[in-house]
């Protein structure tokens, strides 16, 4: 399955970029859009979504698994979003 793939590329591109701070929170893809929602143990900042976007979009270019047009969001889960996991209580 596509969430599958793209989630496997999401935790490879965290470990490339030794972002060992930060994890995935929620993943949804909808035909051609794509929405990450991350979390860390320290901050999730702009920079972070910002190269963790592009390792993952380089790589979706290059595979064409969402086609030549898809829509991607990487962003912090937020205050609003439920916490899902133990290491966010901190």
């Amino acid at each position: 399955m596509i969430e599958d793939k793209i989630e496997k590329l999401i935790n490879q591109a965290i470990t490339a970029l030794e972002y060992d701070d930060v994890f995935l929170v929620e993943l949804k893809v909808n035909n051609t859009k794509v929405e990450i929602f991350l979390d860390s143990d320290e901050s999730v900042t702009f920079l972070k979504c910002r190269k963790i976007s592009r390792h993952i979009e380089a790589v979706l270019d290059e595979k064409q698994w969402l086609g030549e047009k898809y829509t991607l969001d990487v962003s912090s889960a937020g205050i609003g979003r439920p916490l899902k996991f133990t290491r966010q209580y901190l």
